[in-house]
Protein backbone atom coordinates (compact mmCIF):
# COMPACT_ATOMS: atom_id res chain seq x y z
CA UNK A 1 0.00 0.00 0.00
CA UNK A 2 0.86 3.38 -0.95
CA UNK A 3 2.00 6.14 1.76
CA UNK A 4 -1.38 7.62 2.63
CA UNK A 5 -1.62 11.53 2.40
CA UNK A 6 -4.14 13.42 4.32
CA UNK A 7 -5.14 16.58 2.83
CA UNK A 8 -5.71 19.56 5.48
CA UNK A 9 -7.66 22.59 4.56
CA UNK A 10 -6.02 25.87 5.51
CA UNK A 11 -6.11 29.79 4.81
CA UNK A 12 -3.72 30.59 2.04
CA UNK A 13 -0.47 32.81 3.29
CA UNK A 14 0.12 33.28 -0.36
CA UNK A 15 -2.60 33.93 -2.92
CA UNK A 16 -4.95 36.45 -0.90
CA UNK A 17 -6.88 38.91 -0.98
CA UNK A 18 -8.75 39.22 2.43
CA UNK A 19 -8.05 36.38 4.46
CA UNK A 20 -7.14 33.94 2.11
CA UNK A 21 -10.56 31.65 2.88
CA UNK A 22 -11.30 31.12 -1.13
CA UNK A 23 -7.46 30.68 -1.92
CA UNK A 24 -7.35 27.92 0.39
CA UNK A 25 -10.41 26.25 -0.48
CA UNK A 26 -9.58 26.18 -3.85
CA UNK A 27 -6.46 24.45 -2.98
CA UNK A 28 -8.06 21.83 -0.69
CA UNK A 29 -10.39 21.02 -3.74
CA UNK A 30 -7.66 21.39 -6.51
CA UNK A 31 -9.17 24.19 -8.67
CA UNK A 32 -8.56 27.78 -9.62
CA UNK A 33 -9.51 30.23 -6.94
CA UNK A 34 -10.49 32.26 -9.39
CA UNK A 35 -13.87 29.98 -9.48
CA UNK A 36 -14.06 29.79 -5.81
CA UNK A 37 -13.22 33.86 -5.40
CA UNK A 38 -16.40 34.26 -7.84
CA UNK A 39 -18.77 31.84 -6.61
CA UNK A 40 -18.41 33.85 -3.39
CA UNK A 41 -19.05 37.05 -5.23
CA UNK A 42 -22.12 35.48 -6.70
CA UNK A 43 -23.12 33.95 -3.25
CA UNK A 44 -22.61 37.89 -1.43
CA UNK A 45 -24.32 39.41 -3.97
CA UNK A 46 -27.66 37.01 -3.25
CA UNK A 47 -27.50 37.57 0.33
CA UNK A 48 -24.66 39.56 1.56
CA UNK A 49 -25.26 38.53 5.43
CA UNK A 50 -25.12 35.26 4.92
CA UNK A 51 -21.77 35.63 2.52
CA UNK A 52 -20.23 37.94 5.32
CA UNK A 53 -20.72 35.74 8.29
CA UNK A 54 -19.60 32.49 6.35
CA UNK A 55 -16.52 33.66 5.28
CA UNK A 56 -15.81 36.18 8.80
CA UNK A 57 -16.44 32.52 10.33
CA UNK A 58 -14.43 30.59 8.06
CA UNK A 59 -11.59 33.28 8.63
CA UNK A 60 -12.13 32.45 12.30
CA UNK A 61 -11.84 28.66 11.77
CA UNK A 62 -9.32 27.69 9.20
CA UNK A 63 -6.10 27.91 10.71
CA UNK A 64 -3.51 29.68 8.07
CA UNK A 65 -0.95 27.46 6.38
CA UNK A 66 1.78 27.00 7.77
CA UNK A 67 5.29 28.40 6.72
CA UNK A 68 7.56 26.35 5.12
CA UNK A 69 10.97 28.23 6.20
CA UNK A 70 9.52 31.95 4.22
CA UNK A 71 10.18 34.88 6.24
CA UNK A 72 6.99 36.67 4.74
CA UNK A 73 5.73 37.59 8.35
CA UNK A 74 5.71 41.59 7.61
CA UNK A 75 3.57 40.72 4.10
CA UNK A 76 1.42 38.64 6.10
CA UNK A 77 0.56 41.22 8.96
CA UNK A 78 0.10 44.16 6.50
CA UNK A 79 -2.18 41.63 4.23
CA UNK A 80 -4.42 41.06 7.34
CA UNK A 81 -4.76 44.85 7.90
CA UNK A 82 -5.62 45.26 4.68
CA UNK A 83 -7.96 42.35 4.78
CA UNK A 84 -9.54 43.89 7.96
CA UNK A 85 -10.26 47.16 6.74
CA UNK A 86 -12.21 45.81 3.05
CA UNK A 87 -14.13 43.17 5.60
CA UNK A 88 -15.12 46.27 7.29
CA UNK A 89 -16.10 48.05 4.54
CA UNK A 90 -18.33 45.19 3.07
CA UNK A 91 -19.77 45.16 6.23
CA UNK A 92 -20.84 48.75 6.04
CA UNK A 93 -22.01 48.13 2.11
CA UNK A 94 -24.22 45.28 3.47
CA UNK A 95 -25.85 47.07 6.01
CA UNK A 96 -26.17 50.17 4.01
CA UNK A 97 -27.47 48.55 1.01
CA UNK A 98 -30.33 46.62 3.53
CA UNK A 99 -30.73 50.23 4.88
CA UNK A 100 -34.11 51.27 2.88
CA UNK A 101 -36.08 48.34 3.87
CA UNK A 102 -35.47 49.15 7.16
CA UNK A 103 -36.26 52.96 7.01
CA UNK A 104 -40.23 52.51 6.29
CA UNK A 105 -40.28 50.16 9.92
CA UNK A 106 -37.30 49.60 12.12
CA UNK A 107 -38.16 46.06 12.16
CA UNK A 108 -34.35 44.61 12.32
CA UNK A 109 -31.54 46.02 13.75
CA UNK A 110 -29.30 43.99 11.43
CA UNK A 111 -28.13 46.53 9.22
CA UNK A 112 -27.57 48.81 11.55
CA UNK A 113 -25.28 46.20 13.41
CA UNK A 114 -23.19 45.36 10.37
CA UNK A 115 -22.62 49.07 10.09
CA UNK A 116 -21.38 49.71 13.25
CA UNK A 117 -19.13 46.17 13.23
CA UNK A 118 -18.05 47.27 10.15
CA UNK A 119 -17.24 50.53 11.38
CA UNK A 120 -15.04 49.13 14.53
CA UNK A 121 -12.94 46.38 12.46
CA UNK A 122 -12.08 49.62 10.29
CA UNK A 123 -10.96 51.53 13.53
CA UNK A 124 -9.38 48.13 15.00
CA UNK A 125 -7.90 47.68 11.85
CA UNK A 126 -6.59 51.49 11.52
CA UNK A 127 -5.88 51.83 15.30
CA UNK A 128 -3.79 48.51 15.94
CA UNK A 129 -0.09 48.27 16.46
CA UNK A 130 1.76 45.77 13.91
Amino acid sequence: MGEKTSRKLYRSRVDKILGGVCAGIAEYFNIDPTIVRLAFVAFFVINPIAATIIYIAAWIIMPEKPLKGVPEEIKVKSKKREGLILIGLLLILAGVIGAPRVLAVIRDITNALLIIFGILIVIIALVRKE
